[in-house]
């Protein structure tokens, strides 16, 4: 490994040049501060700094005792849903059923007279405002302000730009929502596992990350993604006391199945929290492609979340933002909501009666649109067995964040009571097969 420079900047842009290059290979361990140092004729301190700023841009990790470590590249990034047609039975993209989504022209009506907005104009459209006072008052406190991002990843990936550093340590449950894990990968921060039972977050292990350094934690509070768990009030309360002893962590609770839920939404954010936000967006109960989540945060979070907006998408479009207001507030979509709600929540009786007929073991869920199935095996076989019987379902490996998850998510959204019980007995004869 040649290094070459006199000072602290010039050892930090030649490694950099070096790792852009492909000459210092991922992985590779730069060489100890002191051996450098002799190399070069420098302080010792002269080389600590530079590699203090590596770290700090991203392109490498501190390791302690280990010593500094060029970081791995961005993995290929596994995505929810599915951009190729299949003759399967789809039960493993994640997405709402979409016979139960409002029309385009029934969201489209919302803007019906409307003016094109221009440079200048508040962020946030007055009827939003008075929707999100609504949709928030019950669940956070007096002095809470209102943002609108370009979806609840959107709204994660601006808040951890805002407070975080590259390398910065970020929970997630583990497994988890495969969007954040995405992002706090591809923006340089460190993800740490938060291990996930049938309650919820385990209050054991949030702990064990907090005291390793934890910065930021990104929570579900209901509809767990993969699982479909959601937290249970004793757990709730438990999180919320190991909270109480970190204020400054940036806690971010993404509640994206508010609009469909039939549980209470679980308070974990103690009272005087500095940095918290509660996200919800519309996807679930409005589509996804509206790509619109409403956010709600103490003061100082919401100045920040402002300038990171501002200096980027700086709006997002008053059009859309008036489909929203229309779609949260027209009496035939909040109808056709309630049916959906009905239906998803049938949908998952029909699927874990059959499982339990079958006696496969699953994770009894509440919310959502995912059933996690543990496995005690490699999923690809079981996965191929359930393929040549019709039937797609997820992998629970890309879930992960410390190791790959061992299980299958079941996506349930257009599953019937007939096909659930087929489904349920050709993955009875799969895992039989394997044994």
């Amino acid at each position: 490994m040649n290094i070459q420079g006199s000072n602290a900047k010039e050892l930090f842009d030649d490694i950099r040049q070096q790792v852009a290059l492909g000459r210092i290979a991922p992985g590779q361990i730069l060489p100890p501060v002191r051996e450098l140092a002799q190399t070069l004729g420098l302080n010792r301190n002269t080389v600590a700094l530079a590699y203090k700023r590596l770290v700090s841009a991203g392109v490498a990790d501190a390791q302690g005792r280990r010593g500094t470590r060029i970081r791995e590249a961005i993995r290929e990034l596994a995505r929810e849903g599915h951009g190729a047609s299949s003759a399967l039975q789809d039960l493993a993209s994640g997405n709402p059923a979409l016979g139960y989504l409002p029309a385009p022209t029934q969201l489209t009506a919302g803007v019906r007279g409307q003016t094109q907005a221009l440079y200048g104009a508040d962020p946030l459209v007055p009827e939003l405002r008075a929707v999100c006072q609504q949709v928030f008052h019950k669940d956070t406190p007096s002095d809470t302000d209102y943002h609108v991002s370009y979806g609840a990843v959107d709204a994660i990936e601006r808040l951890l730009q805002a407070f975080l550093l590259a390398g910065d340590k970020v929970g997630i449950e583990d497994p988890g929502y495969l969007n954040s894990i995405n992002s706090v990968h591809t923006l340089g921060y460190k993800p740490v596992g938060i291990e996930v039972d049938s309650e919820g977050i385990v209050p054991a292990s949030l702990q064990a990350a907090l005291e390793d350094g934890l910065r930021a934690l990104i929570l579900t509070p209901r509809a767990h993604n993969p699982t479909g768990c959601s937290l249970s009030r004793a757990r709730a309360k438990q999180i919320e006391q190991i909270l109480k002893q970190y204020p400054e962590l940036l806690l971010m609770i993404d509640d994206h199945f508010w609009m469909l839920a039939s549980s209470p939404y679980r308070n974990v954010i103690p009272a005087d929290h500095l940095r918290w936000a509660l996200i919800r967006s519309v996807s679930k109960g409005l589509g996804p492609d509206l790509r619109v989540a409403l956010v709600a945060s103490d003061l100082q979070t919401s100045e920040r979340l402002s300038q990171r907006l501002a200096s980027g998408a700086q709006w997002v479009s008053h059009l859309l933002q008036q489909m929203v207001v229309h779609g949260l507030t027209d009496a035939e979509i909040k109808a056709q909501t309630r049916v959906a709600q009905a239906a998803y929540v049938q949908a998952r009786a029909d699927l874990m009666h059959a499982l339990k007929k079958q006696s496969i073991p699953f994770w009894d869920s509440e919310e959502g649109f995912n059933l996690w199935i543990p496995l005690d095996r490699e999923a690809e076989p079981v996965l191929a067995g359930l393929a040549a019987r019709g039937w797609l379902v997820r992998s629970g490996q890309v879930f992960g964040v410390s190791s790959p998850a061992q299980g299958l998510r079941v996506s349930f959204a257009n599953l019937n009571a007939k096909d659930a019980q087929r489904f349920a007995t050709d993955l009875a004869q799969v895992l039989q097969e394997r044994y």
